[in-house]
């Protein structure tokens, strides 16, 4: 049961991540959200490890780096959807 509501809880600050790269102005580049984005959730990952105790050590770390390069894309193609919108509406 506690290893749900880890889930939940990394799900939750992951999307408030997104809802914080809405408010960040169109003039901003990709790379620099990604820095601040990336720092935030590196802080929240490692104060929610060592608040359960566990290690951030892992036996599959092939899979979490294809993870973090799905959502680097996926991040780098909203956020240039983002910049499309704002030309498009000056």
């Amino acid at each position: 049961m506690l290893h749900s509501l880890w889930i939940l809880a990394a799900t939750f600050f992951t999307v408030l991540t997104y809802v914080f790269v809405k408010w960040v102005p169109p003039q901003y580049e990709i790379w620099d959200i990604f820095f601040v984005r990336s720092c935030y959730m590196a802080f929240f990952a490692v104060l929610m490890a060592a608040a359960a105790k566990t290690p951030l050590k892992t036996k599959i770390p092939k899979a979490h780096i294809g993870r973090a390069i799905c959502g680097m894309l996926s991040f780098a193609d909203q956020h240039r959807d983002r910049t499309a919108s704002a030309d498009r509406h000056g």
